[in-house]
């Protein structure tokens, strides 16, 4: 996790523009109102990720409110009683019809919310995680995740942490930023009173 104030050396995903594909592929299957359930206070990961939502609403005729910028955190716990929170005070004419989240299992906590408020995924709502955990493609309704290349950024770290250890002198710190990948899955379909376009589908 990347906090406030760290200054080492960095292996990451460019999470504004990870975050802007979710919100990206929503907008093409022509969702129109869009939230985002956001992680923890600390994250700028989630400050990133909440930039790279605005960032792809900004240039649409998406609405996103200051409200529909959901305070959740990172856990499935946060997801569910989120969701809870924001479809439960929410009629079908103020629901969203998409959402991105901080991760995986925010998501999934989200999904469980939605189906016990009667909603279905995707037909009332489509959701969107983060990080491709296993998890993700096993689920009932398989889920379109942002993955993100762990085996490639171990990589990069590893090759940057023997580097340091060779190094006769003091290597400054690096940050290194690796592509992440959309997996459109089930979790995700066009809104129903949008035009969208098709997109295929990974089981």
């Amino acid at each position: 996790e990347d906090v406030r104030g760290d200054r080492g050396s960095l292996v990451d995903v460019d999470t504004v523009e990870a975050a802007r594909s979710g919100v990206d592929h929503l907008l093409a299957q022509g969702h129109t109102r869009i939230a985002h359930f956001a992680g923890p206070a600390y994250s700028m990961h989630s400050e990133e990720r909440i930039h790279g939502v605005r960032r792809a609403c900004s240039g649409s005729r998406t609405i996103l409110r200051d409200d529909d910028i959901v305070v959740a955190g990172a856990h499935l716990e946060d997801g569910y009683r989120a969701g809870l929170a924001y479809f439960g005070a929410r009629d079908a004419s103020e629901r969203p019809t998409g959402v991105t989240c901080y991760n995986d299992l925010v998501a999934v906590g989200l999904c469980r919310a939605l189906l016990e408020l009667g909603l279905r995924i995707p037909d009332d709502v489509s959701v969107i995680g983060f990080d491709d955990i296993p998890l993700a493609a096993y689920l009932p309704i398989p889920l379109t995740t942002v993955r993100v290349p762990k085996y490639r950024m171990g990589q990069i770290a590893t090759e940057m942490l023997i580097r340091h250890i060779e190094s006769k002198e003091a290597v400054p710190p690096q940050k290194v930023y690796v592509d992440a990948e959309l997996v459109v899955r089930r979790s995700s379909a066009p809104a129903r009173d949008g035009a969208a376009m098709a997109f295929a589908t990974v089981p």
